[in-house]
């Protein structure tokens, strides 16, 4: 609280606010309206409080404070967060009028700033800005020549995508695009600058994408089919609505074309749709179909997927571990329901071409059984009389049954040696109380892996005897 607004002391607050760097402003009740608008009434014309501010996090969900941003933002920020709920249009237009006018050197630009839904639109997406406020975004984005991490929670406007395509070192995006901003986008890509005798690059500088989508369909394929970057390596999609088989593996055809074939190293495909899963009709994603465009890209290290209903052919891992030999993550998961039981799950044996030819895989989760546990004499057939020099750590098993827990960890430890953390995951049902009887089992398999001779459990003998 500030009693004596005229008597303020401002030499000796200048002395010091030369000095802050960063200001975290992460609701702070503690301040009160009125001191705040104390010091926006009572500073020097064209006084800025922190005049050497290199990060601002403004993170005010209360539209009554959102306005005093004005105090904080000098040409010197690099770094720069805001989050709020609802602000005011006008609040808005006013941020963005006096970023562009101050602001020209931000490197690190966040935004969650939720204005509601946008107009005549039906996606999930929460809306960033349209109209007049838009266009004053758009004009602030334009004038970021610096820029390299971009985010926002929010859907943007063609417009505001456009403008960051245009950025020269933007090298980090995260992006939301609702349905009708997807198909002008998609019209207006790749562009042309007017002012320029040669084509600018769409996105030419980006090395991490993150892009959320209401659907994948033709339009999604023409928008990342026209990013124009050399250098992307990692790559995440997150449509709201599962595709089916076919269109996914359109849109991987696109990818394994693109212009940023050689440079990716990192997908991620995100059809994860729990919140969902009631309001939509689930399809059977084939990964041994969709993923073969993408095996003509050696050069990838993290495969993800996860979606309602993910099946794998017999063949699947082992094509997978014949195209990316340097793969060291690989995450193949269905996040709704167990494959059918017609469909094929991997077993053990099946792990055996990733151990022999990914000598770097880490990582691996997918879905397996281990009911049925190689010989010696098969995994000696599988992997020759040597040891694997496979360095996986960590294996997730979903839904995946068991029996014997000592003879599948024998198993494992051939395959790969370097093993230490197992762990059980997935929502399927199975009869009795098969579901806890497999997840003690596979915490004593971990157990064996780190070799530590685990109790036995009395829940073993419902489905082992």
């Amino acid at each position: 609280q500030i009693d004596k607004p005229d008597a303020l002391e401002w030499t000796r607050f200048t002395q010091r606010a030369q000095h802050v760097r960063c200001l975290d402003w992460n609701v702070p009740f503690s301040i009160s309206l009125p001191a705040l608008l104390t010091l926006s009434k009572h500073r020097p014309a064209s006084h800025v409080l922190l005049p050497n501010l290199r990060q601002l996090v403004w993170h005010e969900p209360r539209p009554q404070y959102f306005q005093f941003w004005n105090l904080f933002l000098t040409p010197t920020l690099r770094d720069l967060q805001i989050q709020s709920i609802s602000p005011e249009p006008k609040a808005l237009l006013a941020l963005f009028q006096h970023a562009a006018e101050v602001c020209k050197e931000v490197k690190i630009l966040h935004l969650g700033i939720d204005t509601g839904r946008p107009p005549k639109n039906a996606d999930n997406f929460a809306w960033l800005c349209g109209g007049e406020v838009g266009d004053a975004f758009t004009i602030f984005l334009e004038g970021l020549k610096f820029l390299r991490d971009y985010s926002a929670d929010a859907s943007m406007s063609a417009g505001c995508v456009q403008a960051l395509a245009r950025l020269p070192q933007l090298e980090m995006l995260f992006l939301k695009v609702g349905r009708h901003d997807l198909k002008n986008l998609a019209q207006q890509l790749p562009m042309r600058n007017p002012d320029s005798a040669a084509e600018e690059a769409c996105f030419g500088s980006l090395r991490v994408l993150e892009l959320h989508v209401p659907v994948l369909d033709a339009t999604t394929r023409a928008v990342i089919g026209a990013l124009q970057s050399c250098t992307l390596e990692d790559f995440t999609l997150v449509p709201q609505h599962p595709p089916d088989t076919a269109t996914f593996r359109a849109h991987l055809e696109v990818i394994s074309r693109a212009s940023y074939s050689t440079s990716l190293t990192a997908i991620e495909l995100d059809f994860d749709s729990t919140r969902r899963e009631k309001e939509i009709s689930l399809q059977t994603l084939d990964l041994g179909v969709a993923l073969r465009p993408l095996y003509a890209l050696p050069q990838i290290r993290t495969m993800k997927i996860s979606g309602p209903v993910v099946t794998l052919s017999e063949r699947t891992l082992s094509d997978i571990a014949a195209a990316w030999p340097a793969l060291n993550v690989l995450a193949l998961i269905s996040t709704v329901v167990h494959p059918s039981a017609s469909a094929y799950c991997p077993s053990l044996a099946d792990l055996a071409p990733l151990a022999c030819r990914c000598p770097k895989l880490s990582v691996l989760e997918l879905h397996l059984s281990a009911i049925e546990v190689p010989t010696e004499t098969k995994m000696t057939s599988l992997l020759g009389e040597g040891p694997s020099r496979c360095q996986l750590r960590y294996l997730a098993a979903y839904d995946a049954p068991i029996v014997n827990p000592a003879r599948v960890a024998a198993c494992l430890s051939r395959l790969f040696p370097a093993l230490k953390n197992v762990e059980y995951y997935g929502r399927a049902l199975f009869p009795r109380n098969g579901r806890e009887v497999y997840e003690k089992n596979w915490k004593r398999v971990q157990d064996y892996s780190r070799g530590v001779e685990p109790p036995v459990n009395p829940l073993m003998h419902p489905l082992n005897e």
